[in-house]
């Protein structure tokens, strides 16, 4: 939307009245409408990864990454939400660790949380406390 939105002002600042146009500037016209909200779109691919994984960071960080084995975390999403574990493995590559659960989430590898996804106990109780005493 914000694409094309873009190319029809930048192709209405080059626009004059059909009459005094040549037939060279209505090709640069056409192509003004037609190339500017692609260039947009597909430029959009090369932006968005910068931006979104530097928000990734950001809210990772938030929730107290980098984390250590031995952190106690809260999990913030899915069926354990508000489950206070403590953390066995660190997978930094991935941005993941995997929690104490049960056995069977450890043996079906479905103890493996994003860094986004859990947030350090200590953090999360601040917060908390801020949030009760009215100062968040």
């Amino acid at each position: 939307m914000l694409t094309t939105l873009g190319g029809v002002a930048l192709a209405l600042l080059v626009w004059r009245p059909l009459g005094s146009l040549s037939y060279d500037d209505l090709i640069w016209f056409v192509a003004t409408l037609v190339l500017f909200p692609l260039m947009c779109f597909f430029g959009s691919f090369l932006v968005a990864p910068m931006l979104f994984f530097s928000l990734y960071e950001y809210g990772a960080r938030l929730n107290g990454a980098p984390f250590s084995v031995g952190d106690r975390v809260r999990i913030l999403v899915g069926p354990h939400r508000d489950r206070v574990v403590e953390i066995y493995e660190l997978w930094d590559e991935r941005l993941q660790v995997r929690v104490n659960l049960d056995p069977e989430s450890k043996d079906k590898v479905k103890d493996v949380f994003s860094y986004n996804e859990i947030c350090r106990e200590d953090i999360w109780r601040s917060s908390a406390l801020a949030r009760q005493s009215g100062t968040l």
